[in-house]
C-alpha cells in the first residue's frame, strides 16, 4: 500500500522546510500586502516538488532586495503569462512554424527583429476536418501501430482490449518548442534533470513510440485531467522491462494565493478512486486499481517496439502532481482562450511580459516569440540580462476531446 512517503517522498528531504522558511522571510520585503507569505499555486506546488539544489538557488538568489523583487515578479508571470499546468494540461492548442534562420553575429537580436506571424491560413490554404493548416505536423500512424503492438493492444493499466487510444505522455498538443514552458520548469528543477526530460524527446518530437502508451478512452480523459499519475520506477538494463506505479491524485480548490509552507495535499482520500468517485478496473479479475498498485510494461524488441520512455514518464509524474496540488489546469475566467477578445488580453500582457524579460520592443502579434539563444533563460526570470529570439508558436483554441482522438488516417 503506498503511503505519503511514495506519492510526495520529495516532502521529507529535510532541508525543505528551512529553505522555503528562509525564501518566505527573503521575498516579504517584496511582496504586496495581504500577499506576504503566499504564492500563485503553481509556484508553490512546484517549490514543495522542487530539486533541492534548484530551490536552494532560488533562495540564495532573492538574499538581495533588487532580485527577490524580480523573483516575486517571474513567480508571478509563471502563473499568468508561462501557465506551464495549461499547456501540460492541454487546454490550449498551439502550432508551431519556423521563422528564417537568424545569424548569429555574436551580439544579442532583438523580440522586434522577428518577421509578423500570420495566424489566418493564406489563401489557397486548405485546413483539413479538424480545421488544422494542411501543413501541421500530424500523428504518425505507423509509430502509433507499433506502441499498440507493444502494449498488446490493449490498455496498460485495465488490460481491456480495444477500442484504445494511444496516449501521448508529453501532450501532442505541446509540439514544438516551447522556450517559456522549460524556461519555467528550469527554475524548480536541475538543468541535467531538464536536458534528460528534453533528449527523450528527440528535437521536440512527441511523435515517437517512447512518447506513446495505450488506454482505455476512459484512462486516457482521467490522466489527461490529471486524475492520477504513473510513477515510474525501474528500467532493466536491456530496456525491456519497466515498473511503474500508479497514484490517484487529490482534488484541490483552485486559490489565486497560498501561504509557502502550507504543505500541499498529495495522497488522495481514498485508494481505489480518484476526483468525482471515478474508477479504473482490470478487466480480467476484475479488481479495483488502486493507489500503489504496481505495473511491468515490456517489450521484446527494443528498436521497433521501445518502451515508453522513462524519463518523460518521470516528468509526466511530476507536472501532474504539480497539476493536482494546484488545481491550476481548472477552468478559472482569467485562462478562458476561447474568443478574440480574451486572446488579445492575454497577448497584450504577454507582450508586457517579454519588453521586461528581453528588452527592446516587440509587436503585438509577436508576443508568443521568445527564444532561447545561449544563455540559461530561467537566469533571465531571476535577473539575468540576455535576449533571444525563438522559433514561433501560434496558439489554437481547444478542440474537444473526440476531436483530438480521431483516427490517425484522419489526422494524416
Amino acid at each position: 500500500m503506498a503511503d505519503t512517503q511514495t506519492v510526495c517522498e520529495e516532502y521529507n528531504d529535510p532541508r525543505r522546510r528551512p529553505l522555503l522558511e528562509q525564501l518566505k522571510k527573503n521575498l516579504w520585503k517584496s511582496q504586496e500586502l495581504p500577499l506576504r507569505g503566499t504564492l500563485p499555486p503553481t509556484v508553490q506546488a512546484c517549490l514543495w516538488l522542487a530539486d533541492i539544489d534548484a530551490l536552494q538557488t532560488i533562495v540564495d538568489d532573492s538574499e538581495e532586495k533588487r532580485h527577490s523583487d524580480r523573483i516575486v515578479r517571474s513567480f508571478r508571470d509563471i502563473e499568468d503569462e508561462t501557465q506551464i499546468i495549461q499547456d501540460w494540461s492541454q487546454r490550449k492548442r498551439i502550432s508551431v512554424s519556423r521563422p528564417p534562420s537568424i545569424a548569429s553575429s555574436g551580439s544579442s537580436a532583438s523580440v522586434s527583429s522577428l518577421p509578423a506571424y500570420n495566424t489566418t491560413p493564406t489563401a489557397g490554404q486548405k485546413r483539413t476536418s479538424s480545421g488544422k493548416a494542411a501543413n501541421e505536423p500530424g500523428r504518425n500512424r505507423y509509430r502509433a501501430e507499433a506502441a499498440r503492438i507493444r502494449d498488446k493492444k490493449q490498455c496498460v493499466l485495465t488490460k481491456a482490449g480495444e477500442p484504445n487510444q494511444m496516449a501521448h505522455i508529453f501532450p501532442y498538443a505541446m509540439q514544438g518548442e516551447r522556450i517559456t514552458f522549460w524556461a519555467a520548469l528550469e527554475m524548480f528543477w536541475t538543468a541535467e534533470r531538464i536536458e534528460k526530460w528534453k533528449k527523450s524527446l528527440k528535437v521536440n518530437a512527441t511523435e515517437i513510440v517512447e512518447n506513446l502508451i495505450c488506454l482505455s478512452p476512459n484512462a486516457h480523459m482521467y490522466w489527461t485531467k490529471a486524475c492520477f499519475a504513473l510513477k515510474p520506477l525501474k528500467i532493466s538494463d536491456d530496456h525491456k522491462r519497466l515498473d511503474i506505479q500508479f497514484f490517484w491524485l487529490p482534488t484541490n480548490r483552485y486559490e489565486r494565493a497560498k501561504a509557502i509552507m502550507d504543505q500541499p495535499a498529495l495522497l488522495a482520500s481514498s485508494t481505489d478512486r480518484g476526483p468525482n468517485s471515478v474508477k479504473l478496473f482490470n478487466n480480467i479479475n476484475e479488481r479495483k486499481l488502486r493507489t500503489g498498485d504496481k505495473i511491468t510494461l515490456e517489450t521484446d524488441d527494443t528498436d521497433k517496439y521501445p518502451l515508453p520512455s522513462f524519463e518523460l514518464l518521470e516528468m509526466q509524474w511530476f507536472l501532474h502532481r504539480v497539476a493536482a496540488m494546484s488545481a491550476a489546469a481548472e477552468p478559472r475566467d482569467d485562462f478562458n482562450d476561447d474568443d478574440d477578445d480574451n486572446d488579445r488580453s492575454r497577448k497584450i500582457r504577454v507582450h508586457s511580459w517579454l519588453k521586461k524579460t528581453c528588452g527592446g520592443e516587440a509587436d503585438l502579434e509577436q508576443t508568443d516569440h521568445v527564444s532561447m539563444g545561449s544563455s540559461n533563460y530561467s537566469s533571465r526570470l531571476r535577473g539575468g540580462d540576455g535576449r533571444n529570439i525563438s522559433k514561433k508558436v501560434k496558439e489554437e483554441p481547444e478542440e474537444g476531446f473526440e476531436e483530438e482522438e480521431k483516427s490517425e488516417e484522419e489526422e494524416e
